[in-house]
């Protein structure tokens, strides 16, 4: 068979593959809690299919941080708005969907990587898109929320959050004084969305009918709403970057209170627990009792995987599995001890050191002790294994096998004991990951999404898509254009 005939052959029998029945990802990190969980199964090795390269990488909201916060002691300091270093991928059926910072919304054939079609908003899109049934959801920092069909990109609605909020400079980009700048979420035919960045200026929570936009209510909210939203059965928990996570109830809109938190905009809703962090301090993450806002446990890692009673932790050099549920349990049963012995080291500040009430806090602290001892050793044992991988960007866990993206690289570690059973090279920094239909997409910080397959071959053919170049070519000139630009947006 000569090569055009077994690269129609190969397409066809991968487009029959994607249409029966295969696992979606229709949204950022597979569903609304984020869990990056997805029953989809791969065998290795995978080879890669093709690559799709967009004109720009992309241009984040929010420059990185400085290296150090001196008044809080704290060094080396992550970003806590890292939201949009990447075009998220999210796909149904035999089509895959992701959005730009140049405010343009992509369809590509999940099969082939070709354009079905492209849409532009007014303004940059940075979070990824919703598909839900025939139609996708995107959010603008254009102050907008669009439907667009999914089979022809046409736009079905259009929504202001705000009417007639003011254009302003924003990180190099002119966008509306209230941008979309939450992940969207789409449930039972409600859109959720929030609009604005600054509570001073005016930021809101909507829920709207996903069938025309109409509005069902909206609320002023206190935070600065940024980062991918989530959503429970009654509650939704809004990311705010610098500080912690906002609650607020899916009926109306009511707050419902905070959750502590060093901030970031990374988290996980696993049952009744809320994973966040890292934040801008120590590179840890912290479990939250996601209904009475306490915290069960901390955890020094950058993101987590929950899959039934195993947690996979990702840090900056390792990988690691644990038993979660009774890591929890024990971990509640810990800090009840640790606040007992605050109160009974208190208590025995205040007593004569030599009088019976001093003794028995005495002997109540050194009680104590042992048992923190004997619950941190029941700690230890919970892990079930743990390797080294300098894979840090991003997870995803697929069938049993857990996707990991570095810099210039992805791999795939067997969930079962943290053996790594396959790498790829990429270009640029592996920051998201989506699996479905058959594929695994891999986004990177230059802006390119690379489709990788199992049973393809290592020999397979590797189709590389550049999309149309820039509208307006780069020239001598272009420097100077740029420089008056950015005089008049200051």
């Amino acid at each position: 068979m000569n090569r055009p005939a077994a690269s129609s052959f190969l397409c066809a029998l991968l487009a029959v593959c994607l249409a029966a029945g295969a696992e979606d990802w229709p949204t950022f990190n597979h569903d609304n809690r984020r869990s990056a969980v997805t029953p989809e199964e791969f065998t290795v090795p995978l080879a890669r299919v093709w690559t799709f390269q967009t004109p720009e990488a992309p241009a984040p909201a929010w420059p990185g941080p400085a290296k150090q916060d001196y008044w809080h002691g704290h060094y080396n300091i992550r970003a806590t708005l890292a939201y949009d270093c990447a075009f998220g991928v999210v796909g149904a059926g035999d089509m895959l969907f992701f959005t730009s910072s140049a405010g343009k919304v992509y369809a590509l054939d999940a099969a082939t990587g070709r354009l079905k079609w492209s849409f532009f908003a007014e303004g940059p899109v940075r979070l990824a898109p919703v598909v839900a049934g025939d139609r996708v959801y995107v959010g603008s920092d254009d102050g907008c929320v669009y439907c667009l069909s999914a089979g022809d990109g046409s736009e079905l609605w259009k929504l202001e959050a705000v009417p007639g909020s003011r254009f302003i400079p924003g990180n190099e980009e002119i966008i509306s004084l209230r941008p979309v700048r939450a992940g969207l979420v789409v449930d039972r035919g409600t859109l959720y969305f929030t609009a604005g960045l600054f509570p001073t200026q005016g930021a809101f929570l909507f829920a709207v009918s996903a069938e025309d936009g109409a509005v069902k209510w909206q609320r002023k909210i206190d935070v600065s709403p940024q980062g991918y939203m989530l959503a429970s059965d009654d509650r939704l928990y809004v990311p705010t970057g610098r500080t912690e996570p906002a609650i607020f109830d899916r009926s109306d809109g009511q707050p419902q209170g905070t959750l502590p938190s060093a901030g970031g905009t990374y988290a996980l809703l696993a049952e009744d627990v809320l994973v966040t962090g890292p934040g801008r301090g120590p590179k840890e993450i912290r479990a939250d009792d996601a209904k009475t806002s306490d915290t069960i446990a901390t955890f020094g890692g950058l993101r987590m995987i929950i899959n039934g009673d195993t947690a996979y932790m990702q840090s900056e050099t390792k990988l690691s599995a644990f038993n979660r549920r009774l890591y929890l349990d024990v971990s509640r049963k810990k800090n009840k001890l640790i606040e007992q012995r605050e109160k009974t080291a208190e208590r025995l500040k205040k007593a004569d050191k030599k009088s019976p009430p001093a003794v028995e806090a005495e002997q109540l602290l050194g009680a104590i002790d042992t048992g923190i001892a004997k619950l941190d050793t029941i700690l230890k044992s919970c892990y079930l294994w743990t390797v080294d991988c300098n894979y840090p960007y991003s997870m995803i866990l697929a069938g049993d096998k857990l996707f990991v993206g570095g810099d210039e690289k992805v791999a795939a570690v067997d969930s079962n004991d943290g053996e790594m059973v396959w790498t790829a090279a990429v270009g640029g920094k592996a920051f998201t990951l989506s699996a479905f239909g058959g594929g695994l997409y891999v986004s990177t910080d230059t802006g390119r999404i690379y489709c990788f397959r199992s049973g393809a071959g290592d020999n397979a053919a590797v189709t590389t898509i550049a999309t149309e170049t820039a509208p307006y070519p780069a020239d001598e000139l272009t420097p100077l254009y740029r420089s008056a630009a950015m005089y008049i947006a200051e």
